[in-house]
């Protein structure tokens, strides 16, 4: 499977993730979920933590929303991580 975006002037608008979720579980339709502006909302976990959605990997996605100036400090869940600025800029910095 693969997407693209054939506009030459229009952006894409949209990110899509593949992730293997339980289906056995109930989970809540993350594509009809209110994201909290101006929170840190966790979305996917492998235990459905917070009422996100349970995955079966070792993934955790959050959802973060800044507003310039501000910062936001979070324990990851292992050595690794994967950011994703949708817009504007960001730094990370490790302790």
């Amino acid at each position: 499977y693969s997407e693209h975006n054939i506009s030459k002037d229009k952006p894409l608008t949209r990110m899509q993730l593949w992730l293997d979720a339980c289906p056995q579980r109930e989970n809540t339709c993350v594509q009809k979920a209110t994201l909290n502006a101006g929170k840190h909302q966790l979305l996917a976990s492998p235990d459905g933590e917070q009422g996100s959605l349970h995955l079966r990997q070792q993934v955790w996605v959050h959802h973060v929303e800044l507003q310039k100036g501000e910062s936001l400090s979070f324990q990851l869940h292992g050595p690794r991580a994967y950011l994703q600025s949708i817009h504007g800029t960001f730094h990370a910095v490790t302790s």
